[in-house]
């Protein structure tokens, strides 16, 4: 097991280990050049919030089987269960399950919800919109493969995630 995921269960999962362990370089999501750019920085692994992930043991190819093996054997090594495991992250953090909207203007839906909570937080444009506030972050970003704008967001109480998504969805919906 490596020192991140020992003093992730060691309960040190706060921004020292991404500060002290972690470089990370953001990207868009279904960019198809992510593992050529893993490759060129010499990146250990890679990984997008769809659930793709690339190794550099195995020459960057989209492989959910390390990641597997990689959590059996947190759960080996700990005695606990997967659940057991991601509970203290989920008790810290709430967050929804993608939402997909059809919508006629997916860049104007994007530009009511920058305009609307924007101010409120920093901006990314990597991938859509992700308006990062101090309790709350929305990622709204257009499908690549079809007619769709996807939502995902994520706050550090299930009260502000509930606000923070009826806001956008309110917004989307007028």
């Amino acid at each position: 097991m490596g020192d991140v995921e020992q003093r992730w269960l060691d309960g040190s999962r706060n921004a020292r280990i991404h500060a002290e362990l972690v470089d990370y370089v953001a990207e868009r999501i279904a960019d198809h050049g992510l593992s050529e750019r893993a490759a060129r920085v010499y990146a250990p692994f890679s990984a997008e919030s769809s659930g793709h992930y690339y190794f550099r043991e195995s020459f960057y190819a989209d492989n959910g089987l390390v990641p597997f093996l990689m959590i059996a054997e947190m759960v080996s090594k700990t005695g606990k269960t997967l659940s057991e495991l991601v509970a203290p992250l989920r008790s810290r953090y709430s967050m929804i399950d993608e939402i997909n909207f059809k919508v006629e203007d997916p860049a104007g839906a994007i530009a009511l919800i920058e305009k609307a909570l924007g101010p409120e937080g920093e901006i990314s444009k990597i991938d859509g919109i992700t308006i990062e506030a101090k309790q709350w972050r929305v990622n709204l970003r257009p499908s690549n493969t079809e007619p769709l704008i996807r939502l995902n967001a994520e706050a550090h109480d299930q009260k502000t995630l509930d606000e923070v998504v009826k806001r956008v969805l309110d917004l989307i919906n007028t």
